[in-house]
């Protein structure tokens, strides 16, 4: 970085570049510095006019295609300049979105990725709502499905906003491990499904949301809430966040969709109830599952022979 004499500056000011472009010619990111030696050395305001035309507006947002970021720099404004960007749209009656990754949100979820999110969502997964109320789907795991996590990753594609998983400060219930998160673009569909599925902001369990779930979404629901008990041969699906009659209402549903006999177990200790599948049951739900179960996952439908 090398801060620029006040004739340098001077220069630059009555040039038609914008404050961040002036910033970036002397090594800086932040014009700020800048900004506050233009002052205290009275300079003249800057010739570029950074208030747009509503045609100019509309140029940059529809033809060259620019972001809300991209585009308050390209005006001269410096960090949280997008503000004025969004005045200006409302001016001039401009009615676009300007949020990072906007055209993901009119792309809809492919019917395999619709699946993982249905499955995910009666697992470990939840739905955020932002201020606005759009929601993204927020997935978690701890270090040893940490190849699961980015399986999920992949199937998500650009949907997911995130390079790599986050490594959450907090550490995981389970034997205090590293714990990893990913989460969506925020998406109509999904703001959508909590409305279905949050009723009172509580996750439910509903005949609607068991309707949507295939043969993956029960492989994923499976793998993240599943767990196989070796010596015996049976699954259980951990599903102690939910209502006895919730449970009432997916017994039936495992044995009028897919055939399989189930019980309720009760966690007296908790209060809470799991769905435990019956011997021959679990060998079946194994048969449905398995081709849609990770590599990095078949330790959890491995039976002992």
């Amino acid at each position: 970085m090398k801060k620029p004499t006040k004739e340098q500056l001077m220069e630059d000011v009555l040039s038609d570049l914008s404050w961040q472009q002036i910033a970036e010619k002397y090594g800086y990111t932040d014009s700020r510095f800048l900004r506050k030696w233009a002052k205290i050395w009275d300079l003249p305001p800057r010739r570029k006019f950074i208030k747009p035309s509503k045609e100019q507006l509309v140029d940059l947002i529809f033809n060259q295609k620019l972001n809300i970021n991209q585009i308050a720099q390209s005006l001269g404004y410096s960090e949280g300049g997008w503000s004025n960007v969004y005045a200006y749209c409302r001016e001039y009656g401009i009615e676009f979105d300007l949020r990072p990754n906007a055209e993901l949100r009119e792309i809809p979820f492919t019917k395999e990725q619709q699946s993982i999110i249905i499955g995910t969502l009666l697992g470990d997964g939840y739905l955020r709502p932002n201020r606005s109320g759009t929601c993204c789907l927020v997935m978690g795991h701890g270090e040893k499905q940490y190849d699961y996590l980015l399986w999920k990753k992949e199937k998500f594609g650009h949907f997911i906003i995130s390079d790599k998983p986050y490594h959450a400060k907090k550490e995981s219930v389970h034997n205090h491990a590293p714990f990893f998160t990913i989460n969506t673009v925020t998406h109509p569909y999904l703001t959508e499904l909590r409305t279905k599925f949050y009723p009172n902001e509580i996750k439910t369990i509903s005949e609607e949301w068991l309707k949507q779930v295939d043969e993956l979404a029960l492989a994923v629901w499976f793998m993240d809430d599943g767990s196989l008990n070796k010596r015996y041969g049976t699954m259980t699906f951990c599903t102690n966040g939910f209502t006895y009659n919730e449970h009432i209402l997916m017994k039936d549903w495992f044995q009028d969709r897919w055939g399989l006999s189930t019980a309720i177990d009760h966690i007296k200790s908790r209060n809470q109830f799991n769905i435990r599948l019956h011997r021959s049951s679990s060998r079946r739900l194994r048969e449905i599952i398995s081709p849609y179960v990770p590599s990095s996952m078949k330790y959890k439908v491995v039976f002992k022979h």
